[in-house]
């Protein structure tokens, strides 16, 4: 009997003394794993990288509570994925130009219909999957139509990124509301949904964004369909007058409200059916600290060389008939009051120069953009040129502008983006003569009417 119990004391002693230890600090990691994510952000790349995006990651573009206690974690993101099961074509509209299929209004905005009533100008971008994280950027408080192109198991991609960006970022989740476009060929498949073990930080959008893109089984499609994004985003914004930019044209503070302004006094003296206002556009070197929010600021950024004329050494001709020369710096004679502190127009474009392709605002009745057109080159030119024909007016806002992150060149330029500019300007040809034909129908039409 001592025997046994010598043998046993050994073993008693070394569970008291080193295993039971060893239990409590498990179950001290376990509690720290649950608990407020600080534990982790020392082991995490993603937790623990600060953003490099200048403009994109300024105090005014990060979510309104703390960053540090806003995340989404891994189970979430599942949860949402399980929720949105791949669509079904039968149920979405089918777009025979470029055999595509199309769901409006798939997530709306919590205050779409307030916000689509109380302004005057409705935001409508497009994009890829891979560029949805712009949107977190956007300062644009009214209504805000976003078109995405979701082929495959991108639509997997574009569903979890849109969920967080509608959690993180109470702008995204009042305003804006994201339709879905894909080919026929290639509707939206299930994707891994093991792909993603990361907790997904509220203060990192382009990181979450690449790290979301690995929930892609298959290589992105070579062509996108850009006009028929833009179409879609803009027929879906139900205000009077629309304004349609690339995903990463980011507007300043207060532009959606000094528009509104803008309109709702200039339609109760004199309201232009055919008119389009340009916005300027700007390109804002990468290096530079802080991101413009009225022309003051960017006007210092351009006299410093921290900001240029967007595409001025990719392609000139892109804005050169906005006379930009005149804008920099010309300044109306006004009284500074309450209203005039608004926007107004500066000058009036009366020329039109081939391949200009301002931004416009143009009232909800205004021409589309051309579908023939595909991927890149002529895509909004053909817009633009339409409206001239069409003897629309072009006028240009004081203090209005939008800003690009980074200076363009043309080293960007990938083999199949040129060949696809090289395509458009052949269908550009085809495509005047045959508005010349439209509207001389157009005309003979209504004079049969009168």
């Amino acid at each position: 009997m001592l025997k046994t119990i010598l043998r046993v004391k050994p073993i008693r002693n070394f569970l008291l003394f080193v295993i039971i230890p060893l239990v409590g600090i498990h179950h001290y990691l376990l509690n720290s794993l649950n608990s407020e994510p600080k534990h982790v952000e020392k082991k995490s790349t993603l937790l623990s990288k600060k953003s490099e995006l200048s403009l994109t990651s300024r105090n005014e573009d990060r979510p309104t509570s703390d960053s540090h206690l806003n995340f989404l974690r891994v189970a979430e993101i599942r949860k949402v994925m399980r929720e949105n099961p791949p669509l079904r074509g039968a149920v979405g509209t089918h777009v025979n130009t470029a055999n595509v299929v199309q769901h409006s209004h798939m997530w709306v905005g919590d205050k779409w219909q307030e916000l689509s009533t109380q302004s005057r100008v409705c935001m409508a971008t497009h994009t890829t999957v891979e560029h949805l994280f712009w949107v977190a950027s956007q300062g644009w408080s009214g209504p805000m139509s976003v078109a995405v192109f979701t082929p495959g198991t991108d639509y997997y991609v574009a569903v979890t990124m849109i969920h967080y960006l509608r959690k993180c970022f109470p702008l995204v989740g009042a305003s804006a509301s994201f339709h879905i476009m894909y080919p026929r060929e290639r509707p939206p498949s299930s994707s891994n949904q093991s792909a993603i073990d990361e907790i997904l930080r509220c203060d990192d959008p382009e990181g979450v964004n690449k790290l979301l893109l690995r929930l892609r089984n298959e290589p992105p499609l070579q062509v996108y369909p850009q006009n028929h994004n833009r179409n879609l985003a803009k027929k879906n914004c139900p205000t009077d007058y629309s304004v349609t930019i690339d995903i990463d044209m980011i507007t300043p503070p207060s532009l959606s409200e000094n528009l509104t302004k803008f309109f709702d006094r200039i339609d109760a003296s004199n309201s232009c059916k055919k008119c389009a206002f340009v916005v300027p556009v700007y390109e804002v070197e990468s290096t530079a600290n802080y991101r413009p929010k009225d022309k003051q600021e960017l006007t210092n950024l351009i006299s410093n060389r921290l900001a240029r004329r967007y595409h001025i050494k990719v392609w000139s001709p892109n804005q050169e008939n906005s006379q930009l020369d005149i804008w920099e710096t010309k300044v109306l004679d006004r009284e500074e009051n309450e209203e005039e502190k608004g926007f107004r127009i500066l000058y009036n474009i009366t020329s039109y120069e081939k391949f200009w392709e301002p931004i416009l605002i143009v009232p909800y009745t205004a021409p589309l953009f051309d579908e023939r057109f595909v991927g890149y080159g002529y895509v909004r030119n053909s817009q633009v040129y339409e409206l001239h024909r069409r003897r629309y007016k072009f006028h240009v806002l004081d203090n209005a502008f939008l800003t690009h992150r980074g200076f363009q060149t043309t080293k960007e330029y990938t083999s199949l983006r040129k060949s696809q500019i090289e395509a458009n300007s052949i269908r550009f040809s085809s495509f005047k003569k045959e508005l010349k034909v439209r509207m001389k129908y157009e005309a003979r039409e209504k004079e049969a009417r009168t």
